[in-house]
């Protein structure tokens, strides 16, 4: 039986830049993967506000929050 360790970084928790609950980690489209060639970024949305964005994980060893504006690359300007 295979046991899988998850590291720290794939167990936090990204807040909604909108209204500051817990936002999910959702498929990227296209243009995001195409992004993702530049700069490290992952989509996510928000159940409650609906807000759909990219978010860009922090540099390892990074004493940032979480949370924080630059961290937020993109939101789609429908949702928000």
């Amino acid at each position: 039986m295979a046991l899988r360790i998850m590291s720290k970084r794939h167990t936090e928790v990204i807040r909604c830049p909108g209204c500051g609950r817990e936002a999910t980690r959702v498929r990227r489209n296209f243009l995001d993967r195409l992004i993702s060639i530049v700069a490290n970024v992952h989509r996510f949305r928000c159940a409650y506000c609906r807000w759909t964005g990219l978010h860009r994980p922090p540099a390892p060893h990074s004493h940032r929050q979480h949370g924080t504006k630059d961290e937020y690359l993109a939101s789609d300007p429908d949702t928000h």
